[in-house]
């Protein structure tokens, strides 16, 4: 599953914050270690800074990494300000079989109407999912969904990727209902699954 972030402070004058992922996050030798994204405080501009031998192994699988962990820092960012709030979609059992399922906190199901919530006006933008196992040989494809039907917020992770994020601005209504829906095909093998979404009220 994805690491839950934390934000903190770096002691220094500028105040600057920054997310640490636990060991384990980045896989290969660099696992041993943390990696962290630091924002300087009052230019927007963003650093990455990963251990030495964090980055052995295929270039697409970094990349996919870092933006997994930049998401997840705009959402705590968002949040811990007070502008966000951070949806969940979870399932704590193993999801299994070339199903269509509904996430929600803590648990999935084939009713849509089950796991399904209604919101306050606002905008959803940032979705990060994550699998505890990689698909191969199917797919996880992740949807959320206004009222019962699709948005253009989807993530698909195929082959070997167990998380992915994606920005794209979904509108609601109030009292508008919102869902996760996964679908999985290609005999994709059963996993748990987990998704944080950014939601700003209008």
């Amino acid at each position: 599953m994805f690491a839950t972030p934390r934000t903190e402070t770096e002691g220094v004058a500028d105040g600057r914050a920054s997310i640490s992922v636990p060991d384990g996050a980045l896989g290969g030798p660099g696992a041993a270690h943390s990696a962290r994204i630091a924002v300087p405080g009052g230019n927007g501009a963003a650093g990455v800074l990963l251990p030495e031998g964090a980055l052995e192994g295929p270039g697409a699988a970094h990349a996919a990494r870092i933006d997994v962990t930049r998401a997840l820092y705009y959402i705590v960012e968002a949040v811990a300000a007070g502008t966000a709030e951070l949806m969940d979609f979870h399932s704590d059992d193993y999801v299994s079989g070339d199903v269509t399922a509904y996430l929600g906190g803590g648990h999935w199901d084939l009713q849509e109407a089950e796991a399904e919530i209604a919101v306050a006006a606002g905008t959803a933008s940032i979705l990060v999912v994550s699998a505890s196992v990689a698909p191969t040989p199917g797919t996880f494809v992740y949807t959320l969904r206004r009222d019962g039907a699709d948005t253009g917020l989807t993530v698909t992770l195929t082959g070997s990727e167990t998380e992915k994020a994606i920005t794209t601005n979904v509108s609601y209504t109030q009292l508008q209902k919102m869902s996760l829906k996964l679908v999985r095909s290609g005999s994709a093998p059963k996993a748990k699954h987990g998704a944080a979404l950014k939601f700003t009220p209008s």
